[in-house]
């Protein structure tokens, strides 16, 4: 079956109730559960390429220091040999590791804690040299700790309330090695505030841009449901159903499955919105939308509005027997809401017809579009047939028992 399954549900339930709501998440920089596991996951879906770039940019800049440091600083020999070490037995490690993460699949649940971890052997690294460094009486400059941190929240994309903490430590742990090696002179106050003020620099940026991050992914994922659901009743509209009928058919000709569709109409509506007014019919179809919806348990069953009065339901590899029990119970659901129909009557309530019909292990696959299009004219040519026996009717039509084409019509009372 696809390996997404439809969202049935109404596309209310994944917006925020109001611009306050979601100001006050955007704020807090956490939406609400499910809306902030998806944003984590596409978040750290996108961040994966970048942040595979930037530890190998990295790898790269530790494996060539030793040019530059010969170049540029002269470090004293003794000290050239304690640097090697730590640059090619704790950095690079470290930052392969956490590329590792990035780019083989099964570790890639551990793609933050790993690229967090590479930063620190980078900082710590730094910190270890300059410390030892101070011995030879040679300054280590302690300056790519901050572009450090700055390269992991700029390419890396860890979230704020991850990425802080580890760069406050890094921060703090660069400061205390510079007032103990250094002792509390001018220069290292200067540098711990300079550290400070880089931090404070660069926490209020990155707040800033993953709160425009979150502000963005929400807008357009608002634009992607309001495209393929319905605004009135917040079901899946006819642009979703078309596609996701392609779907089900082409998995059930993969898989020899078979596929139920059901289109379902509200009995005399026109007469209904006459004598309670459009508002009122409004109301009618958002209370049926959300109990349909409410009726599609399973994760590739699926129930969409697809124009005025008319809706449709479909179930994926259910037995003949079951889907036709299903669609029967779905349309006599709609009765049992007891939604009052004076319009017909005193005592009336509203009622639906449908039209059903099933097929099993479609093929080839590569027909999908035209046994969709067949699949929905025999459905509503049923459904007109229910309607024109009488309110309430439901006619459903099934594959043949040898598997062919053929279609067998039978009443469903």
């Amino acid at each position: 079956m696809p390996t997404d399954p439809p969202d049935h549900r109404p596309a209310e339930s994944w917006s925020l109730s109001a611009d306050t709501s979601l100001t006050r998440a955007l704020n807090r920089l956490e939406f609400a559960a499910p809306l902030e596991q998806n944003f984590r996951e596409e978040y750290e879906a996108s961040s994966l390429s970048s942040r595979l770039i930037l530890l190998a940019l990295s790898v790269v800049a530790v494996a060539l220091t030793p040019l530059y440091d010969a170049w540029f600083l002269h470090p004293p020999q003794g000290f050239i040999g304690v640097s090697r070490s730590l640059q090619f037995g704790l950095q690079i490690p470290g930052l392969l590791l956490a590329a590792l993460s990035c780019w083989w699949l099964p570790l890639r649940r551990y793609a933050v804690p790993f690229t967090i971890f590479g930063a620190l052997c980078v900082s710590g690294g730094l910190f270890t040299q300059r410390i030892i460094g101070a011995d030879y009486g040679y300054a280590v400059p302690f300056n790519f700790a901050m572009i450090t941190i700055a390269a992991v929240y700029s390419l890396a994309r860890i979230r704020f309330i991850i990425w802080f903490p580890w760069a406050l430590a890094i921060v703090v742990g660069a400061c205390t090695a510079e007032l103990m090696t250094f002792g509390a002179s001018s220069e290292s106050f200067y540098n711990c505030l300079s550290l400070a003020i880089m931090l404070f620099m660069l926490s209020a940026g990155g707040y800033l841009l993953e709160r425009t991050a979150r502000e963005n992914w929400y807008r357009r994922r608002q634009l992607s449901m309001l495209a393929l659901h319905d605004p009135l009743t917040g079901l899946p509209n006819r642009r979703h159903f078309d596609h996701m009928l392609l779907q089900l058919i082409r998995a059930a000709a993969r898989e020899r499955g078979n596929v139920a569709l059901m289109l379902i109409d509200i009995d005399e509506f026109k007469a209904y919105n006459d004598h309670y007014g459009h508002p009122a019919g409004d109301a009618c179809l958002r209370r049926i939308g959300e109990w349909l919806g409410s009726q599609m348990r399973r994760p590739h069953d699926f129930c969409a509005r697809i124009g005025g009065e008319e809706f449709v339901a479909m179930w994926s590899d259910a037995k003949p027997a079951d889907a036709r029990r299903l669609a029967a119970a779905l349309r006599d659901g709609i009765t049992r809401l007891g939604i009052a129909h004076e319009g017909l009557g005193a005592g009336q309530v509203v009622t639906a017809s449908g039209g059903f019909v099933e097929i099993s292990a479609p093929e080839p696959v590569q027909a999908a579009s035209g046994i969709a299009k067949l699949l929905v004219r025999r459905a509503d040519d049923l459904l007109y047939k229910a309607k024109g026996a009488g309110r309430n009717g439901l006619f459903a039509e099934v594959s043949l028992p040898d598997g062919s084409r053929g279609f067998g019509t039978l009443k469903v009372e």
